[in-house]
C-alpha cells in the first residue's frame, strides 16, 4: 500500500514536471492520508510559478523542502475556489492566487529560501491557511508589498509557533485588534501587537505564577506600565493575605466540547453507550460555565474577551470590578466558554455570607454575539428566531447551570447558612431581555460594598434564584424557553 502511495505521488509530480526531493515525497506519503494526497493539485503551481523547475535544480534539498511546505501551507496546491466578499465562489482557485503571489514574493527577494526553510523544513504538511489569512498577507501596507509576511517571519524568531498559529487561527486572532484604552473606549492595535497578544493570551498556562512573561501578556493587551504594575501588586497582595482562589472550597466548571471529545477518545469500545450520553450532553452544552480561578491572569483583562469595561485599563467602574475580583474573598468571575474554550461572556458575583445572598453586577457578552442586536429602551435583543438569539439563550442557560451548581455546592459547604437569593443587575445587562422573559424583578435592591462599584445593579435587579420553593417556579420558566 505504501509503495502504491509513493508511486501515485510521484506520478502526480512527474505529470506536473515538478522536481521534488525524494525525502519530501517520502514525508508527504508518510504524513498525509490518501485522500489528502489525491486532493493536491500541482497544475496551478506549475502554470503560475514559471521557472520553478529550474530553481529546484540548483537549490539545496532542505530549501526545496522548506519552500514546498510553505507553498502547501499557503494553499498553492489546492483546487478550492476563491470566495468573494458576498460569499460566492469565483472562477479562480486558491492554488492559482497563491502560486501567483508566491512567484512575486520570490522575485522580490524579500526573504531568502534559507530563512523559509528555517521556519518550514521540519514542520508538517497537514494544514492549510485560511483564505482570510491569505487576503491579510497580500494586502499592501506602505510601499512594501510583502511587509506582513515579513513581519510574521520576524515574530517567529521571537515567538516560536506564532506563524503556524496565525495561519491556521487567523479568524480568531484578528479579533484581538480591539482593546479598551485608558479612557475606557475601544482602540485598535497594530497587527503585530494584536497577533502577539493572541499568541500569548491563548497559551495553555493561565495561573499568573506559571505564565511566562505575564508582563508581556498585559502589555500586548493594552495595559500601560503603571497598570501592569498594579496588576502584579494585586496578585501579590492576594497571595500575601491568602485570598481564596474561589468563593467555594473547590473549582467549579463544566468541560467544553473540545474537552469532552478528548474524553470520548479515551473511552474503550465497551463504553460506547456512555460515549453516546456524553455526546448528547455536549450537544446541549455548546456553551459551558467556569468560575474563574482568582489567580488566573485573565481576571485584570477579562473585559477584552467580553468586550466590556472590566479591565485595569478602564476609567469607569470596570476598574474596581477587575481589582476586587483578585483581592477580595467575596467576589468571583463566572465566565462562559464556547465549544473550543474561547471566553465569550462573564458575570461578576458578590456573595454576602452573613445574610446569605448574592448579586451579579450584570451579564456581559462578546461582540460576536452582539452583531445584530437591537437596543430598545436599554433592552438588548436580536430577532427571536435568529441563530444569534439562540446562542444568547444558550449562553444564559450556561450562566443558570453555573449558578445552580454554585448554590448546591455552597449550601453543602455552609449547612447552617444557605444562599437564600441571587439577583442580577440590569442597567447594561446584555442578556436583559432574556432575564425579563423568564424571571421577576426583585422587590428590593440587594446591597454590594460601594468600593466594588456594581453600578449596573444599583437601580434594578432581577431574581435568578430565591429559595427552594420559588426556585422550582424558575425551573418551570426556563423549561418553557427550551
Amino acid at each position: 500500500t505504501r509503495s502504491r502511495q509513493y508511486n501515485n505521488a510521484l506520478k502526480k509530480l512527474m505529470k506536473s514536471k515538478i522536481p521534488m526531493p525524494f525525502e519530501l515525497v517520502k514525508e508527504m506519503v508518510g504524513h498525509m492520508s490518501i485522500s489528502e494526497l489525491n486532493k493536491m493539485d500541482f497544475r496551478f503551481f506549475k502554470n503560475d510559478f514559471p521557472g520553478f523547475d529550474k530553481m529546484m535544480e540548483i537549490m539545496p534539498s532542505n530549501e526545496i523542502i522548506g519552500f514546498v511546505k510553505f507553498a502547501s501551507a499557503m494553499g498553492a496546491f489546492t483546487d478550492k475556489k476563491v470566495i468573494d466578499s458576498s460569499g460566492k465562489e469565483t472562477d479562480y482557485t486558491m492554488g492559482q492566487k497563491v502560486s501567483s503571489w508566491l512567484y512575486q514574493f520570490v522575485k522580490s527577494n524579500s526573504v531568502g529560501f534559507d530563512e523559509i526553510a528555517k521556519y518550514f523544513c521540519d514542520g508538517d504538511m497537514n494544514y492549510t491557511a485560511s483564505q482570510n489569512f491569505f487576503s491579510f498577507i497580500k494586502t499592501q501596507e506602505g510601499e512594501d508589498k510583502f511587509s506582513r509576511i515579513k513581519m510574521l517571519f520576524k515574530l517567529e524568531n521571537i515567538f516560536p509557533g506564532i506563524l503556524k498559529k496565525t495561519m491556521t487561527e487567523f479568524d480568531d486572532a484578528k479579533k484581538y485588534r480591539k482593546v479598551i484604552g485608558k479612557n475606557g473606549k475601544n482602540i485598535t492595535l497594530s497587527w503585530e501587537d494584536a497577533l502577539v497578544k493572541y499568541y500569548t493570551i491563548t497559551r495553555q498556562k493561565t495561573n499568573v505564577d506559571e505564565v511566562e512573561n505575564v508582563d508581556e501578556v498585559y502589555r500586548e493587551s493594552g495595559l500601560s506600565s503603571a497598570q501592569i504594575s498594579k496588576a502584579n501588586r494585586l496578585f501579590s497582595e492576594a497571595k500575601r493575605y491568602n485570598i481564596k482562589r474561589h468563593l467555594l472550597n473547590k473549582s467549579l466548571k463544566e468541560d467544553t466540547i473540545a474537552q469532552t471529545v478528548e474524553k470520548i477518545k479515551n473511552q474503550t469500545g465497551n463504553m460506547l453507550s456512555k460515549c453516546q450520553d456524553i455526546l448528547k450532553e455536549a450537544y446541549e452544552k455548546q456553551f459551558t460555565y467556569e468560575f474563574l480561578d482568582k489567580r488566573d491572569f485573565r481576571n485584570p483583562i477579562l473585559g477584552l474577551y467580553c468586550d466590556c469595561c472590566a479591565t485595569l485599563a478602564s476609567q469607569t467602574y470596570g476598574y474596581d470590578i477587575a481589582t476586587h475580583s483578585i483581592v477580595s474573598n467575596d467576589i468571583q468571575n463566572l465566565i462562559i466558554r464556547e465549544f473550543d474554550g474561547t471566553i465569550v461572556a462573564k458575570g461578576t458575583l458578590y456573595i454576602n455570607e452573613k445574610l446569605g445572598y448574592g448579586v451579579f453586577n450584570d451579564f456581559e457578552i462578546s461582540d460576536k454575539y452582539k452583531k445584530n442586536e437591537t437596543n430598545v429602551a436599554g433592552i438588548y435583543f436580536d430577532r427571536l428566531d435568529s441563530e444569534q438569539e439562540k446562542s444568547r439563550n444558550n449562553i444564559f442557560k450556561a450562566f443558570m447551570r453555573g449558578i445552580r451548581a454554585f448554590v448546591d455546592e455552597y449550601n453543602i459547604e455552609h449547612p447552617n447558612n444557605h444562599i437564600k437569593q441571587i439577583n442580577v443587575g440590569m442597567e447594561h445587562n446584555r442578556l436583559k431581555s432574556i432575564c425579563q422573559l423568564y424571571f421577576k424583578k426583585s422587590d428590593k435592591i440587594l446591597s454590594v460594598p460601594s468600593s466594588y462599584s456594581f453600578s449596573d445593579a444599583d437601580k434594578c435587579q432581577y431574581v435568578l434564584f430565591i429559595g427552594d420553593e420559588v426556585n422550582q417556579e424558575c425551573d418551570e420558566n426556563e423549561r418553557k424557553s427550551v
